[in-house]
């Protein structure tokens, strides 16, 4: 997944497309040969083997005279040309993508693909935006409306695979044929590469297009309830002057999610706090209760536990200040370690402002406890520290910057973590 801010180069400078959001795939990653004129960020909208698909351009309309109506948007549902045109570079910001299956075997091969991020859109199409689609490896595994998903190759039509065995999906390519004429492929056979330059169908916007009422702080969540029910849950920042709370919505159609016809729906949102939700972090554990790490409106870092009922019901189940100390909160990650018998313990890596500076700016935090009965662990009118949480500070090996981090539990449970400082670091937690 790519946030690719650049104009357009491919051939020519002709294209009028300066950023978009990509997912791709690099076919046979052991044998696959990267080299220097195959950079997959630099070049990712030309055809050098790998698969790839736009899922939101800067431009909604591209100069095509004969651009279908059902690329062309307004709110989604009553298509109109020329609208959603501003031209911001860096439009979309936080990309997550959250994935379930192994497209090859077993999990009827196919990838189940959610993806979400926020368009910034010079406030004409503000909004979270959300894709599910599907990738595999037989047309038939992504259902009817499925289209080829495959390499770039040689003849008339590009009928050979450069590289690994042919992908589908069941979304639209926008792509230009020989560099030369301008086509839409809509839920066909899609040969071509050059694609990605118009956004297609199945974007939805999760909060209402230019209310405000949301942020580029939020996360998203998936889990398979069983076997053929994938839930979806999205928590973001309510930044607007009468928000300023954590929200949360859900989406229980995301299985059969379609992008090129049904798309399931998303809840009305249920405010978690009323004070608070920036650097919102959210993790799921394996019995689908949500976790989420996030700032106070006082900038002190906070947790909340939640389960989510068919239906569109919320229930908060523990909600507690994790350190209060000055300043804490910024930039969360958020991972779940079972510390025995299915006993499902967040684990928050977050920065701490008050040490802005120093080594010891990032701090790891975890519940002595049960988390859905963990008591505060910290005081947030004094600050002092009480004793339920274990929280620690990473001894950096240069000073961390304050910017986006990433936590996951290793084969071992233990979290390991990488972030931003005079160089790109790491490092594994071994205190448990």
């Amino acid at each position: 997944m790519f946030n690719h801010n650049a104009q357009w180069t491919f051939v020519n400078d002709s294209y009028a497309y300066t950023g978009s959001v990509q997912y791709g795939l690099i076919p046979n990653i052991g044998t696959y040969g990267f080299g220097a004129d195959q950079d997959e960020a630099y070049n990712w909208n030309n055809s050098l083997g790998f698969v790839k698909l736009g899922l939101g351009n800067v431009s909604f309309k591209p100069s095509v005279a004969t651009l279908p109506a059902v690329l062309e948007y307004d709110d989604g549902a009553t298509p109109t040309p020329n609208v959603y045109q501003n031209l911001d570079l860096n439009r979309y910001e936080n990309l997550k993508i959250r994935t379930i299956g192994n497209g090859t075997v077993g999990d009827d091969s196919v990838n189940r693909n959610y993806v979400a991020y926020f368009d910034t859109g010079a406030e004409e199409s503000r909004s979270i935006i959300f894709y599910a689609f599907q990738t595999g490896d037989a047309a038939g595994s992504v259902g009817a409306t499925s289209a080829v998903y495959q390499n770039e190759g040689t003849g008339a039509d590009v009928s050979v695979v450069a590289q690994g065995t042919a992908w589908y999906a069941n979304i639209d390519k926008y792509y230009e044929t020989n560099n030369e004429n301008d086509t839409v492929a809509l839920a066909g056979t899609q040969n071509k590469n050059d694609s990605g330059i118009a956004t297609p169908r199945g974007r939805q916007e999760v909060t209402t297009a230019a209310s405000g009422d949301d942020s580029a702080d939020f996360d998203l969540g998936v889990y398979a309830v069983n076997g053929t029910t994938h839930y979806g849950i999205i928590a973001y920042f309510d930044e607007s002057a009468d928000g300023r709370s954590l929200k949360i919505t859900a989406n229980e159609s995301l299985y059969t999610a379609d992008p090129t016809g049904t798309l399931g729906t998303w809840t009305a949102p249920t405010i978690v706090d009323a004070a608070g939700g920036a650097d919102v972090a959210m993790a799921i554990d394996p019995a689908n209760n949500i976790h989420l790490a996030y700032q106070s409106s006082s900038g002190y870092l906070k947790y909340a536990v939640l389960t989510y009922t068919a239906g569109g019901t919320f229930t908060l189940v523990n909600q507690v200040y994790v350190d209060a100390l000055f300043g804490a909160g910024a930039n969360n990650a958020i991972t779940i370690r079972d510390f025995g018998g299915a006993d499902y313990r967040p684990v928050i890596t977050t920065f701490s402002s008050a040490y802005t500076g120093t080594n010891g700016a990032i701090r790891i935090s975890y519940p002595l406890s049960a988390a859905a009965s963990v008591g505060a662990g910290a005081n947030d009118t004094t600050g002092a520290f009480l004793g339920n949480w274990e929280t620690v500070a990473l001894p950096a090996a240069s000073t961390p910057e304050s910017k986006p981090m990433y936590v996951f539990s290793n084969a071992s449970g233990q979290p390991h973590l990488g972030y931003d400082a005079s160089t790109l670091e790491e490092a594994t937690y071994l205190g448990f």
